[in-house]
């Protein structure tokens, strides 16, 4: 039986996921993260989804996120949300092809963001056989 990812809280974000931060990736500006946005704990997720992907794939090892593969062609920014986050603040994203639990969340307000690195586009591409089916 899976659980409802609606009755996730942050403090049932795994380890593996954890950076220590809320991150959110980005080709455009930003100063302000509008609500209903997807923010994650995870920076390799992040600057992933910094790219512009229309998928993203990744790889576990011993039950733990070990590779994060995309297809985005955009040079992108890696935000750190710059405010306190409490539960009331977030959801769990209904619709994460990822674990239940823990990788993407969306906000419920808008959140400050502080820009805390460029991100070139680097990043292998998604292959034919990437791990995990490619998220739209």
């Amino acid at each position: 039986m899976t659980e409802d990812p609606g009755d996730f809280t942050i403090s049932d974000i795994p380890p593996d996921l954890d950076d220590g931060a809320w991150f959110h990736g980005s080709p455009r500006k930003l100063d302000t993260l509008a609500a209903g946005s997807t923010i994650t704990r995870s920076r390799r997720v992040a600057e992933a989804f910094s790219h512009k992907p229309t998928c993203l794939g990744w790889e576990e090892k011993g039950g733990q996120l070990a590779r994060v593969c995309h297809n985005g062609t955009a040079n992108g920014y890696l935000y750190a949300v710059d405010e306190r986050i409490g539960d009331p603040d977030i959801r769990h994203h209904p619709n994460s092809a990822y674990r239940a639990g823990g990788l993407e969340w969306l906000t419920n307000r808008p959140l400050r963001l502080c820009k805390i690195a460029d991100i070139p586009v680097s990043d292998p591409p998604c292959q034919p056989d990437c791990p995990r089916q490619p998220k739209p």
